[in-house]
């Protein structure tokens, strides 16, 4: 299997005070972008997204409002362009250097964006043994 070079990721369009809007067009929150993957590096994975943490900040990320904070810094507004980001559960796909941590076909905990392939770095990965469904 030839590794991939592009990811699909999804971006924040537009922000959504009234609620999400998927309608796929212009006036969509969010649209979906090819991007390049860079070279795995010696401390970094290509890992494959399987699964998505919905988490309810995201709501105040997209709102483009500050209702809803109580001054907390990490509720923040998402800038218009930004990938969307969240926990994932994810599978490797390429291991940069010489991990003896980390192999090809294991599962890791990692946040990372919202697309269907991600570099991230070693030490930010957790992995998982054992995943209860």
């Amino acid at each position: 299997m030839s590794l991939p070079h592009t990811a699909k990721q999804v971006i924040l369009q537009n922000y959504a005070p009234q609620g999400i809007e998927l309608s796929g067009g212009s006036a969509s929150t969010f649209t979906v972008k090819e991007v390049p993957l860079s070279p795995v590096a010696d401390d970094s994975l290509l890992v494959k997204i399987l699964y998505l943490s919905n988490d309810p900040g995201q709501k105040l990320w997209v709102s483009g409002t500050s209702e809803g904070r109580q001054d907390r810094s990490d509720m923040f507004n998402l800038a218009l362009g930004a990938p969307m980001e969240s926990f994932a559960l994810a599978r490797i796909v390429a291991v940069g250097g010489s991990s003896s941590n980390f192999k090809v076909g294991d599962l890791v905990e990692v946040r990372t964006t919202w697309s269907d392939y991600a570099i991230v770095k070693q030490s930010k990965a957790k992995l998982r043994k054992r995943v209860v469904f």
